[in-house]
């Protein structure tokens, strides 16, 4: 489960430094270094799980919260009680998921 998480981390740098790559061109190749990564801790995952659908939703998730996060550290994005509720509802979603899935 831990390689979902973290394979979703990486999709949310790889998103970042993506966007930075407009600017600078070495963004581009952590990018790729990100997404690469990513795929192969996502394909090591799929190995190990017998439900695909969890991996997906979990990476989905674990994506989605890592770049709110990491646009709230770089102050692209002020935090408002639609999106906190929004994220507070991804998550609690997730949890009852995985429960229900393991």
């Amino acid at each position: 489960m831990i390689f979902f998480f973290l394979s979703g981390v990486l999709n949310a740098l790889g998103t970042f430094t993506l966007k930075l790559s407009n600017k600078n061109t070495i963004f581009l190749f952590a990018s790729i270094f990100f997404y690469g990564s990513n795929f192969f801790l996502f394909r090591v995952g799929l190995k190990s799980i017998n439900s695909a659908s969890l991996a997906y939703s979990v990476l989905t998730v674990t994506s989605l919260i890592s770049l709110l996060l990491i646009d709230l550290f770089n102050k692209n994005l002020k935090l408002s009680p639609s999106i906190f509720f929004s994220s507070l509802i991804m998550i609690i979603s997730l949890y009852i998921f995985i429960k229900k899935a393991t």
